[in-house]
């Protein structure tokens, strides 16, 4: 896994076209021989949108593509790849789910949400078999009513990754 800063064109090419803040995530295999990356994943915090770059071998984005939910995002924030076609996302909402890219072009993704329930969770991280979200609670910040408020302590929760 690789994160991705992006290429300046490529990231303002998708902020013109969309105008949203971005997350990148590069999904696809890079290892010691350098294989190219081809496919970038980006999520939209305020749009609720999953999006797919496709890269060329310059690294310039070729197309973007809005993919097909299974189901509604609330927030989508923070992501990790976890296998082929599948990442780890956060949800701001408070949800932890494992996307898993399909259909032509994988332009399907079926969201299945393996934790839910907890206070805006911007990061999400996968290490032997367990996937981990983080509290932000960054409505701490943002909600005028909680801004001087104890936000308490934050949390990390560990959820076993099923194997598919």
């Amino acid at each position: 896994m690789v994160l991705l800063q992006g290429s300046i064109e490529t990231m303002a090419q998708l902020i013109k076209k969309f105008g949203f803040h971005l997350t990148f995530l590069v999904m696809g295999v890079v290892s010691v021989y350098a294989q190219p990356v081809t496919e970038i994943y980006v999520n939209s915090v305020t749009t609720n949108k999953l999006l797919r770059v496709d890269l060329g071998p310059d690294g310039k984005s070729k197309s973007v593509t809005e993919l097909k939910l299974s189901k509604p995002l609330t927030a989508p924030d923070g992501m990790r790849t976890i296998g082929k076609n599948r990442l780890l996302m956060a949800e701001n909402s408070g949800n932890m789910d494992i996307v898993t890219f399909s259909g032509t072009g994988n332009q399907e993704a079926e969201i299945k949400t393996i934790k839910e329930g907890l206070e805006t969770t911007p990061a999400v991280t996968a290490t032997r078999g367990m996937a981990w979200i983080a509290e932000g609670k960054l409505n701490y910040m943002d909600d005028p009513k909680l801004k001087d408020k104890d936000p308490g302590t934050f949390k990390l929760y560990a959820v076993p990754l099923p194997k598919n």
